[in-house]
């Protein structure tokens, strides 16, 4: 008799079953409201038109910064100097208070101010769905 309920538990320990972190966050319920997930990629530069998007492209590119991660959200001109504001990207996700303020003079990188991001080690795979993330917050 003592065998055989060793033997179970030794069964039950071995196949049991393991709940994984996610059997929550699947059981959430949906509030799906007026919601909806908007993406907005860093190569998206709606925000000028072409001529004034093609010469920010051409500071950042003549003064050797890389603009990769980088995605222009506002420009203008003050005393001859162009100072361009730019949100950091990782992973084609946008790292919010992140912006970076670059400022030209005559075409010459003259400095920045804000905090370069090391990036992040989260990925772009949405686990809730929209309805649950609004329910859950």
């Amino acid at each position: 008799m003592k065998q055989n309920i060793i033997t179970l538990l030794l069964v039950l320990t071995l196949f049991g079953c393991k709940k994984s972190n996610t059997d929550y966050i699947l059981k959430l319920a949906e509030n799906s409201g007026c919601i909806e997930k908007i993406e907005i990629p860093v190569t998206s530069q709606t925000y000028f038109a072409a001529d004034e998007y093609n010469l920010l492209k051409s500071l950042f590119l003549t003064n050797s910064i890389s603009k990769s991660n980088y995605r222009y959200t506002r420009t203008y001109t003050d005393n001859n100097t162009r100072f361009v504001q730019t949100m950091q990207y990782a992973n084609n996700l946008p790292i919010f208070n992140s912006h970076l303020n670059y400022a030209f003079t005559n075409g010459n990188f003259i400095g920045f101010t804000g905090n370069l991001t090391n990036g992040t080690s989260l990925n772009t795979k949405s686990i809730l769905t929209v309805g649950q993330l609004r329910n859950y917050l």
